[in-house]
């Protein structure tokens, strides 16, 4: 679990990544190593699933990766 004072640079790489390349860009493996929320920093995040997540916040997507 990383520390709460953990640099944004990580994130913000990924984010461009998948903006720029879409998440193919990503090996499998890393995708799914992230996908679950551990809640070390938002502990009532714990388990959330990202993609899900994030399938809600983009209206008409339906939560498919890639789609």
């Amino acid at each position: 679990c990383l520390s709460r004072v953990a640099d944004s640079a990580p994130a913000l790489t990924g984010a461009l990544t998948g903006a720029l390349a879409g998440p193919s860009a990503l090996p499998e493996s890393w995708r799914q190593a992230c996908r679950t929320l551990s809640g070390c920093a938002l502990p009532w995040l714990a388990g959330t699933d990202l993609v899900e997540l994030a399938g809600r916040l983009v209206p008409g997507d339906g939560g498919t990766p890639g789609g």
